[in-house]
């Protein structure tokens, strides 16, 4: 359904979808838009805000949910993540704790929920 349409016309439809969430009472900052739009290979839809501020108020999980919601059933919004490599962390840390990632969160400078997944380099029997 969406494959067929250029940058622009996809644009306008996210804009679209902006006032319609705008409908459901929930109040959009002054100046959110969208700025540019790609269709990636496997049919998904890359799209750019204007601003570090249109990014916060769109990953609050009720905003992403209502913008989600409006733009149709088959619609989904993915994080994009990125591998870092980390030193010095002891072996004695725990990869799926949450405690512990937050504290490495908090010391390194990061936000709160930044680490979606840790993992060892190499066995930790080397």
């Amino acid at each position: 359904m969406l494959r067929g349409l250029t940058e622009a016309e996809l644009v306008a439809k996210a804009k679209l979808i902006l006032k319609l969430v705008e409908k459901d009472r929930i109040v959009i900052p002054l100046g959110l838009t969208f700025q540019s739009a790609w269709c990636l290979p496997h049919g998904g839809i890359l799209y750019e805000l204007n601003s570090t501020k249109s990014v916060l108020w769109f990953n609050t999980p009720a905003h992403r949910g209502n913008f989600v919601t409006n733009f149709g059933s088959n619609a989904t919004v993915k994080d994009q993540t990125f591998n870092i490599l980390v030193e010095n962390i002891p072996i004695s840390y725990n990869l799926s704790s949450i405690h512990t990632n937050t504290e490495i969160e908090t010391k390194g400078g990061l936000m709160q929920g930044s680490i979606t997944k840790a993992r060892w380099i190499k066995p930790i029997t080397r």
